[in-house]
């Protein structure tokens, strides 16, 4: 006996073992870049195709049935499958007809240089590979580490550091952090700032999923202030979940922040201004991939592309340009 599993789509294996790995819809769905309906609605279908329940709907959180176990480790094997197969074909179109190849990669892209990737650097991405399609997926760290390992993402634009063990972590440039500052703060009035010497203003960090915020905390602490320790710095009431939520605490005075020159792609408020960092200290960016991976010879060739793109669109940022100057005192 067999079942008729014709029906049955690759698509549908992504978004279940999405759901599967994140024990979240919502989560499953922003790295699938689709709605949670359709994740749900796919999975009812894939339960309905295999005639197996897989997930617990009498329950809060997701839970799968002890049942799904077996069927979710095959799912994987197929998807896995298909993921080589997929990339041995686009080999061997390159070596056939390059001119003629065509395939889609998946980015993970961390929050604080998506703004700016998807901007400024993916449209021409796409137009030096216009063969090819790239779709970009906003995630923190911690989830790209784990979409690479389940080989959900082709590859990954990060900072600082690498992710994964017997990945290939290749820099694209450097980004520098700046401090955001009211200007009406008694603090602004040097042309740079030690962030471990401000009196009287607190710090406000990105959340703990971010990796901007670890850096920040070293940073600070490179000049112990005991107004500004540690423990200020973890207090919850001093984080905010975004770049932008940053930029509106220092619009309306109510602490310092560190940005990235990247984050003033986008609208800074009027109130809020820029002051370098003493020691200008700065972010790697890189770019992550397997290099047992059939494109990674492939890959190189975007790591450069992508080096070469980030380089002229970083100087039109024109961070001296942008730079708070404090009037002198007559």
């Amino acid at each position: 006996m067999s079942l008729d599993l014709s029906s049955l789509q690759l698509k549908d294996i992504k978004y279940l073992l999405a759901v599967y790995r994140m024990k979240s819809f919502r989560k499953a769905a922003d790295v699938c870049d689709v709605s949670q309906a359709t994740i749900s609605g796919q999975i009812a279908k894939i339960e309905s195709i295999l005639n197996v329940q897989l997930i617990e709907r009498n329950s809060r959180t997701i839970k799968f049935t002890p049942s799904s176990k077996p069927i979710i480790e095959q799912l994987q094997k197929i998807s896995d499958e298909f993921k080589v197969l997929s990339d041995m074909a686009f080999n061997e179109q390159k070596r056939g007809a390059p001119e003629e190849a065509k395939g889609e990669f998946t980015i993970g892209v961390i929050p604080t240089f998506a703004p700016f990737f998807n901007s400024a650097i993916l449209g021409k991405l796409r137009d030096k590979f216009p063969q090819y399609t790239f779709n970009s997926v906003e995630l923190t760290t911690n989830r790209i580490r784990e979409e690479l390992k389940y080989n959900s993402l082709d590859f990954a634009l990060v900072a600082n550091h690498p992710l994964v063990e017997d990945m290939n972590t290749v820099s694209i440039g450097e980004d520098e952090l700046v401090a955001l500052i009211n200007r009406d703060n008694p603090n602004i009035c040097t042309d740079e700032i030690n962030l471990g010497d401000i009196q009287n203003s607190k710090i406000f960090l990105l959340q703990d999923s971010n990796c901007l915020r670890d850096q920040v905390i070293d940073i600070c602490n490179t000049s112990p202030n005991p107004a500004l320790g540690i423990d200020d710095l973890t207090d919850t009431r001093y984080n905010a979940s975004t770049i932008d939520a940053l930029k509106m605490i220092v619009h309306h005075n109510i602490g310092i922040s560190v940005v990235p020159t990247v984050s003033l792609f986008c609208s800074t408020p009027s109130r809020a201004k820029i002051i370098r960092i003493v020691n200008h200290p700065k972010r790697e960016m890189s770019m992550v991939y397997d290099p047992e991976s059939h494109n990674a010879k492939f890959f190189e060739k975007i790591s450069k592309e992508l080096g070469r793109i980030f380089e002229k669109e970083y100087k039109k940022l024109r961070l001296e340009a942008k730079v708070y100057k404090p009037r002198s005192k007559s």
